[in-house]
């Protein structure tokens, strides 16, 4: 490793070096990637959520419709998957459909 030898610099320049540095190598590494494991919520919590009664969550549940794991006699939920599951039931806008039909016609 190369030494370098400071002299005649105060400490706010030594500060200023110190943060460009750790400024520098904290941006040159990979964002770390967020804990996928997120905490199980509960049917109340899942109610909420989707601004559902707790009884349209068991019944939605039972029929398949809502991603759920079952734990003894609980019902589970990852906010995630519901948040996905919601958006999964997103109707396209007649703009957005336009783009998608002029996109598709060019090919």
């Amino acid at each position: 490793m190369e030494q370098v030898l400071i002299t005649n610099i105060n400490k706010q320049e030594f500060v200023d070096i110190i943060e460009q540095t750790v400024k520098r190598v904290i941006g040159s590494t990979k964002p770390q990637v967020i804990d996928s494991r997120e905490r199980p919520i509960g049917v109340s919590k899942a109610a909420q959520l989707l601004l559902l009664s707790v009884p349209s969550i068991y019944r939605k549940s039972k029929n398949l419709e809502i991603p759920h794991f079952k734990k003894g006699n609980r019902l589970y939920f990852y906010e995630s998957e519901l948040e996905a599951w919601l958006k999964d039931g997103q109707k396209l806008t007649q703009d957005q459909l336009d783009v998608l039909s002029d996109i598709y016609l060019k090919r």
